[in-house]
């Protein structure tokens, strides 16, 4: 397979696994607001009935509710700020607020391996002219190959910091490496190349593993021209 054709297959599958994911915590926040109101429909027909309405009760189920709507009204904004990063193949990016949207993207794969998240990004903004979806991508590819190399309840860290000629983004796993999955491991440098950068694989002293992604703070003009294909 051509590396032009895995990298159009590989893309399609990130975007439908973020999607599918996200709309689940939708679907999550949905239930818990149609849960909340019908609570709220039992309590108005106790009411009805002549009891004095819990207005304690009906405070908390508002704020409740009022609560989740805020959530996913969040999701959706990430979602949709993801879904744009298809719009243009190279543009100028906010290193750390692309990497808290991806924390958000990324909450469901890792509490379902009930991994921790430490997070340390740097306080002057990273910007960078790259490829945002390949960008987030790569990125989340790391994650994933961390989470898989490792048992559960791990502790992940996702370090940002500003390096000569560009960023640095390192994806760290503190748990032993139980397995490998070399055909991802494999997929990251060809994803790194289209963004002019390159990836390192580290063996902590733990026997965990990072992943390093080397990034320029411009992508390069082989790269543009072969992503706009």
């Amino acid at each position: 397979m051509s590396e032009e054709k895995l990298l159009r297959e590989k893309g399609l599958a990130f975007f439908g696994s973020i999607t599918a994911s996200f709309s689940h915590e939708i679907n999550n926040v949905m239930a818990i607001i149609a849960e909340l109101s019908g609570l709220m429909e039992d309590l108005l027909r106790v009411a009805d009935q002549g009891h004095p309405p819990p207005l304690d009760r009906f405070r908390g189920i508002s704020e409740r509710i009022g609560t989740q709507v805020k959530r996913g009204e969040g999701m959706i904004k990430r979602l949709n700020r993801f879904a744009h990063t298809m719009d243009e193949p190279v543009k100028t990016i906010d290193t750390t607020r692309l990497l808290e949207d991806l924390v958000a993207l990324s909450e469901r794969p890792r509490t379902r391996r009930r991994a921790r998240l430490e997070t340390r990004f740097p306080e002057k903004t990273i910007l960078l002219v790259s490829n945002p979806f390949l960008l987030q991508q790569a990125i989340f590819s790391c994650i994933e190959l961390v989470l898989a190399a490792s048992r559960d309840n791990q502790l992940l860290r996702l370090i940002l910091e500003k390096q000569d000629g560009g960023a640095r983004i390192t994806v760290a796993g503190e748990d032993p490496i139980v397995k490998t999955d070399e055909a991802a491991l494999s997929f990251l440098p060809i994803l790194m190349e289209e963004l002019g950068g390159k990836v390192e694989v580290i063996s902590t002293g733990n026997g965990g593993l990072s992943l390093v992604l080397s990034l320029p703070y411009s992508i390069p003009g082989d790269s543009k021209n072969h992503i706009e294909k």
